[in-house]
């Protein structure tokens, strides 16, 4: 068992020795600076959800926001080594906000009356929070925060007879995250990891008896694809710390259901698994990824780590926010022919989820920094020769192993150089992984210092050096590899990737005229690898017109949707260069425009008169990206934002990038009108107060620490549709 314990504790708060390098590193910073800005590094922003001081999102979720940043940054802080101050505050606070029954949250009574809406949000909270008490024990060892983790799992054990019953999984229901079908399952992963660090079996049985309840509920329409990742990640945790076999299998079952039917082109999924759901989730990605890599260690089926680095590399990396900060995307289909394909096209607009998948993002990226290079031994049970070290090539680590220090850089996008520095003598293997994608004349594909590599079940074996250093040129293919998109012909809908890289087709690289169109883009190409991440082609609408343009990784697309499902055309040099010649070319570079808005109501933006986005709700605020026709004139800009206020006074507050400069809400530049009226009535709006200012409150974050100002007519009356208008000079 301490094996096995062991294991878990590198899997979930990073392995000790690793250090990030390259854009395994980039990106961690990147994530972790997000934690440590506002309103994230505001101790009662972050408390709220158990201490209720500030009105923000999602404080009835306890345990949600705080337990999610406590697990992250106790896991990324050591990699990067930084500090985060509100880490160390958290951790003071948190056991003051622990009810006497031990749960975090609203006063209940369940004797009395489970109430779903009270009740269902205060389970996922407190599991996020379990998790990360208990993974924070495990990294520093801390008695009087073990009490409080004990407390909370003791509180959970005591439920059972109000939540745990057949009829709440097969009567209830568990759309998005209210259902006991998600919230009472979310608790299985925090209750394995307490009864790991804790060496108590009843949080183990207590997790055994709600996974099985849990498997009542096989249905995956319309359900919560974070939740039920979320179970399925406690199942492999709990099967492997005991050592049992009782979960994997339905496990296995379920994610084979996922791949065939709720699947988008970048092999992520949907928020809800519903592929007509028009957006995704930053922390359904990182669970897709941390499932298939479990996988992978129950069954060692190198299929999984396939799958994980894909929807790595080419769903939830090219979705960070420039932030640093992860989120919800949103998706539309493209027609090809009479079939539609549900995320063939990713829009410019999407919404940062700071109170969730930015920090459960950031701990993604740190457990696969620990992924990266391992030693296989104690518990692990992926190889049975038990090999010394192995380098997966899902992150650029260096990382010590015993005696050897393994560094892995990537050099090219299907190149990577392994240098290994030994301080002793004692001789052992290294396994190097071969991704299901390096394919060259039907074969698996690998050089090691220019030579074909000897392969055994996606692996490569070789010696470790006995003493001194050693550095090995690791190469894969490269090929472009043209594949039918799911559910399509191939003559009517594909994708285009180039080893392990799906390749898309930026917004920005496109004339407008082809920007919105509904139908899968023709795409020719002739070349057959890319050069740069780069693949010249020649794109065709509906109007027959061709233009000259690029396909691009997604990890290097620039900003902007994109389109990463066309009609795809491989042509003969000459017969692409003839094409090419008559083509339009490309539109000149140009710096996208960067809205983001709230209010409480509706709200619609446009700029220079083209829509940009419409939106209801105020707590996300989203922001969109977009590059417009350039104006007849030089001069001003115009963005208008139309609200139809909802329960709040009419208020809007935003920002906009454009032209280098950072533009804000604020009573000067901005007039204000009624929508019913023309433009002769607009006045100056008046100020109501910054992020923070009631009736508002601390909804939404995105502009914390921003010169934004909420504004609004100074005398609206009865009055809630208004137009604000500022010019971007």
């Amino acid at each position: 068992m301490v094996c096995c314990m062991l294991a878990l504790t590198n899997l979930i708060v990073g392995a000790a020795g690793v250090t990030p390098l390259g854009v395994t590193r980039d990106r961690l910073e990147m994530a972790h600076d997000r934690l440590c800005s506002p309103p994230l590094d505001d101790l009662d922003f972050v408390m709220s959800d158990v201490n209720f001081k500030l009105t923000r999102r999602f404080t009835e979720y306890s345990g949600d926001i705080s337990g999610r940043m406590l697990g992250a940054l106790n896991a990324t802080s050591p990699l990067l080594d930084r500090s985060a101050p509100v880490l160390d505050k958290m951790l003071q606070a948190m056991p003051g906000c622990q009810k006497p029954d031990g749960h975090f949250g609203a006063d209940q009574s369940l004797a009395t009356e489970v109430n779903q809406k009270r009740d269902m949000p205060i389970l996922w909270g407190n599991g996020r929070l379990l998790l990360a008490l208990a993974q924070r024990c495990a990294s520093n060892p801390d008695p009087a925060l073990l009490k409080t983790a004990t407390r909370l799992g003791d509180y959970v054990i005591s439920t059972r007879q109000y939540y745990g019953k057949r009829e709440n999984f097969e009567g209830v229901g568990g759309a998005m995250a209210s259902g006991f079908t998600t919230c009472y399952p979310s608790l299985i992963d925090g209750l394995v990891a307490l009864g790991q660090v804790s060496g108590e079996p009843r949080f183990l049985d207590e997790a055994r008896y709600i996974a099985r309840l849990s498997l009542l509920d096989r249905e995956f329409k319309s359900h919560h694809s974070h939740g039920r990742l979320t179970a399925y990640r406690g199942m492999l945790d709990l099967d492997r710390v005991t050592g049992t076999n009782e979960f994997t299998g339905a496990v296995v079952n379920g994610c084979r259901e996922i791949r065939q039917n709720y699947l988008l082109p970048t092999g992520g999924v949907t928020e809800i698994f519903d592929l007509a759901y028009s957006r995704d989730e930053g922390c359904s990605e990182a669970d897709w990824i941390r499932v298939n890599y479990l996988l992978w260690l129950a069954t060692h089926d190198t299929s999984y780590l396939d799958i994980a680095d894909s929807v790595l590399r080419n769903h939830f990396l090219p979705a960070q926010f420039e932030s640093g900060g992860f989120g919800h995307g949103t998706f539309k289909p493209v027609k090809a022919g009479d079939v539609s394909i549900n995320g063939g096209r990713i829009l410019a607009l999407g919404s940062e989820a700071y109170w969730c998948c930015s920090m459960h993002g950031t701990q993604l990226l740190a457990d696969v920094a620990g992924w990266g290079v391992f030693a296989p031994a104690g518990g692990w049970g992926v190889f049975a020769d038990g090999p010394d070290i192995v380098v997966t090539f899902l992150a650029e680590v260096e990382t010590a192993v015993g005696g050897v220090t393994v560094t892995a850089r990537q050099t090219a996008p299907a190149a990577w150089t392994v240098t290994l520095a030994r301080s002793g003598s004692a001789t052992g293997s290294l396994r190097l992984r071969v991704p299901g994608w390096s394919v060259e004349d039907g074969k698996p594909f690998m050089l090691i210092d220019g030579q074909p590599a000897s392969i055994s079940d996606g692996w490569a074996t070789l010696k470790c050096p006995s003493s001194g250093q050693k550095q090995l040129k690791v190469e894969f293919s490269n090929k472009i590899n043209v594949t039918p998109a799911h559910g399509a012909d191939p003559s009517a809908a594909s994708q285009v990737f180039a080893g392990g890289d799906l390749y898309c087709l930026p917004d920005a690289w496109l004339q407008p005229r082809l920007r919105d169109s509904e139908d899968a883009l023709e795409v020719a190409l002739a070349a057959d690898r890319p050069e740069n991440s780069l693949v010249p082609v020649i794109v065709t609408g509906p109007d027959g017109a061709p233009q000259r343009s690029r396909l691009t990784s997604m990890m290097n697309k620039p900003k902007g949707g994109c389109r990463v499902v066309f009609k795809v055309r491989q042509l003969p040099a000459e017969q692409f260069a003839a094409l090419d010649a008559a083509a339009e070319p490309e539109p000149p570079a140009a710096e996208p425009v960067e809205l983001r808005f709230a209010c409480d109501g509706e709200i619609q933006v446009t700029l220079d008169g083209e829509n940009v986005y419409t939106h209801t709700g105020w707590h996300e605020s989203p922001l969109a990206i977009v590059y417009t026709k350039t104006p007849q004139s030089p001069g001003a800009r115009k963005v208008e934002v139309k609200i139809k206020a909802g329960k709040l006074p009419p208020g809007v507050i935003g920002t906009i990038k454009a032209g280098g400069r950072l533009y804000t809400t604020s009573a000067q530049g901005w007039t204000v009108r009624p929508a019913a009226s023309d433009a002769a009535l607009q006045a100056p709006a008046a100020d109501l107060g910054g992020f923070g200012s009631p009736p508002w409150d601390y909804y939404p974050g995105h502009f914390a620490a921003t010169a934004a100002r909420w504004i609004g007519p100074a005398d609206p009356g009865a009055q809630k549709e208004w137009i604000f208008q500022c010019e971007l000079k």
